[in-house]
């Protein structure tokens, strides 16, 4: 990292957060200038709320890691000053925002009520701005140099990144992105468990330590339970912004929160049953890993309908009445504008390309237990004699191809690089009504009121940022998926095949 590097990136990054503020400053301004009606000001107060969520997230960071160091080496108590006058002027915000939501189609004249919103907008803009510029005169490249070595910049700014871009990066705010996050952790755990396993099943003594054992037996049988799940609650999540999108709370981070936790619990719920008998879980001599011994059936049986049949049910069933509705739809692109209760989907023809997808992963959702339920089979038909060895191994291989292969093609984070403008758009880059929704449409303003209704456009606007502040919906990039590199993909299968295939050898 060169001089230069180390002590602009700071710098950069502050002005492209702070340019994302000017922009949401600049967009309630020119909002209060063309409201005409209640709706419109309800719109406001969501953007409203959103500035201020962003901008205290923003505060918090710069408080807990940037400025306590900067105050070390010079004097910024104007900025402290600062903040002391906008903690104020934000919470009179929020309680603008309130009373703007609390106004019904009743109140015919809203003059009186947006000329102080107004007031307000202009109050905040001006102190927001003037604060801004402030810590961006304090961090300038040349005055951290007075201050900070490049050893020092080089400490502080890769601590104050990740911190920046997870909680504050407006493009990667959506509500789906922790499920998909989510999934990721669930498979990168079963793949780190199959590869202990398959370093202890290259030796001898694998088969010592039960207490060890037996943990990774649970680690495992969570991890693979945790993956199904994962999609499992995706199509939930689909469920709710193809067919449920009216109601707005389904489309929250909350709900979307309370369905990880959901699923954690299921998770661990399921794997702390096999802890009611004390031979369920071991070192199986098989393949030589810590998993289920399947002669007792009862709660294996109970293993395999809990984890893999009533999540892959559930998966079938949401996305058959996802595609069931998408076929009878009568359109392909919802009316954003439109408040009324519809039995049909938004953008169905989105919907009816997703068959493809689905059924690949349902094939591969339903392959990793297919050997594992012929050996439970095996058990039951013929008990005096044991599955072949042969069909262990390919169960256990099975096993981690498919909960590898459904983190490959699981969803990845979605970015996006999206250019401002002042509204709708078409492909001659001409201005067009708010109401428009052809198939020309190019860009359109948001907010959390019809960002449900947004996912569905197709034709230019594959996928809305869903952070509920006036951002721009337009075509997207993806980054940072949400995957893990293939060569540990490979890693982990060849451990797995090897060890188990070397104690075949030698049996």
């Amino acid at each position: 990292m060169s001089s230069n590097n180390a002590y602009s990136k700071l710098y950069e990054a502050m002005l492209y957060f702070h340019s994302g503020h000017h922009q949401q400053l600049l967009s309630m301004q020119q909002q209060c200038k063309q409201a005409t009606s209640v709706g419109d000001l309800h719109r406001l107060a969501s953007d409203i709320d959103s500035f201020c969520y962003y901008l205290h997230n923003h505060h918090t960071i710069e408080d807990k890691h940037v400025f306590p160091l900067v105050a070390r080496k010079t004097d910024i108590s104007h900025l402290e000053a600062h903040h002391e006058q906008l903690t104020q002027l934000l919470a009179d915000f929020k309680n603008c925002s309130n009373q703007l939501k609390q106004l019904t189609s009743s109140n015919k004249d809203i003059s009186v009520i947006l000329l102080d919103t107004t007031s307000l907008v202009n109050k905040v803009a001006t102190l927001v701005n003037e604060h801004e510029r402030a810590e961006e005169q304090v961090i300038a490249p040349d005055n951290m140099k007075k201050w900070f070595t490049e050893s020092e910049m080089k400490q502080l700014f890769p601590i104050l990144l990740p911190i920046i871009i997870s909680a504050a990066h407006k493009p990667c705010c959506s509500v789906t992105n922790p499920l998909a996050c989510n999934t990721s952790v669930f498979v990168a755990t079963f793949q780190l468990n199959s590869l202990i396993g398959s370093v202890y099943g290259f030796y001898q003594t694998s088969s010592e330590y039960q207490p060890v054992c037996i943990f990774r037996a649970l680690w495992r049988l969570t991890s693979i339970a945790g993956t199904c799940y994962s999609y499992a609650l995706q199509s939930i999540n689909r469920h709710f912004f193809a067919v449920f999108y009216k109601y707005q709370y389904l489309v929250t981070f909350r709900v979307h929160w309370y369905m990880i936790v959901l699923r954690w619990i299921i998770s661990i719920g399921i794997s702390t049953v096999f802890l009611a008998s004390p031979d369920l879980l071991g070192f199986d001599k098989e393949v030589r890993f810590c998993s289920i011994n399947v002669k007792l059936l009862k709660l294996t049986v109970f293993g395999l309908v809990a984890g893999l049949v009533v999540s892959l049910c559930s998966f079938m069933s949401i996305y058959g009445v996802i595609l069931y509705r998408a076929y009878k739809s009568s359109r392909q692109i919802s009316n954003m504008a439109s408040h009324t209760t519809t039995p049909h989907v938004p953008n169905a023809k989105r919907e009816v390309k997703l068959a493809k997808s689905i059924l690949i992963l349902a094939g591969i959702f339903g392959s990793g237990g297919i050997l594992f339920m012929i050996i439970i089979c095996w058990q039951i038909l013929t008990p005096m004699s044991s599955p072949l060895k042969e069909l262990h191994l390919f169960s256990t291989t099975v096993f981690v191809i498919s909960c590898t292969a459904l983190g490959q093609l699981g969803d990845s984070l979605k970015c996006f690089d999206c250019k401002s403008c002042n509204g709708p758009v078409n492909k001659n880059n001409t201005n067009i009504s708010a109401e428009y929704n052809g198939t020309n449409y190019s860009c359109w303003k948001i907010t959390a009121r019809n960002v449900a209704t947004a996912r569905g456009i197709m034709e230019y606007c594959v996928e809305a940022n869903v952070g509920g502040f006036g951002t721009w919906c337009c075509k997207t990039d993806l980054c940072n998926g949400a995957i893990l590199p293939v060569p540990v993909t490979y890693l982990v299968l060849l451990m797995t095949f090897g060890s188990v295939t070397l104690f075949f050898k030698g049996s």
